[in-house]
Parts: C-alpha cells; structure tokens; sequence
C-alpha cells in the first residue's frame, strides 16, 4: 500500500512539472515574438508610437521571467 502511494504522488508531481513546461515554454516563445515586434518598433520598420514599444519590452520581461520560472520550478 505503501509504495502504491508513493508511486501515485510521482505520477501526480510528473505530470504537474510537464504541465509547468509545457505552458512556461509558450510563454518564451510569446516574449520572442514580443521581442521582434518591439525591435522593429525600434529601428522604424513598424511605425507606431515608441510607447509602445516600450510597454512590449516590459510584457517581454514579464513572459520571460514567468516562462523561466515555470520550466525550472
């Protein structure tokens, strides 16, 4: 009995760390996509206030940040 719920607790840990990757690597690939538009803000190819360039820099750091902590947690 024992080793049954040992057995179910890992399962249940897998699948919640494979979930957690799962969702965190989405979220880098979002902030690089965030990151490119943000970069051609910058050099003028999108031309678009510089705001908002900037509020997508800070939504990169944000995705990042959570995207990383996810994949490590």
């Amino acid at each position: 009995m024992k080793e049954n719920d040992i057995i179910v607790k890992l399962e249940k840990k897998y699948k919640k760390k494979r979930k957690n990757s799962l969702f965190g690597s989405i979220l880098m690939g979002i902030s690089i996509i965030f990151l490119e538009i943000s970069l051609l803000i910058f050099m003028g190819f999108i031309d678009i206030d510089i705001i908002f360039g900037i509020i997508s820099l800070i939504i990169v750091s944000i995705l990042m940040s959570i995207g990383i902590y996810l994949n490590n947690y």
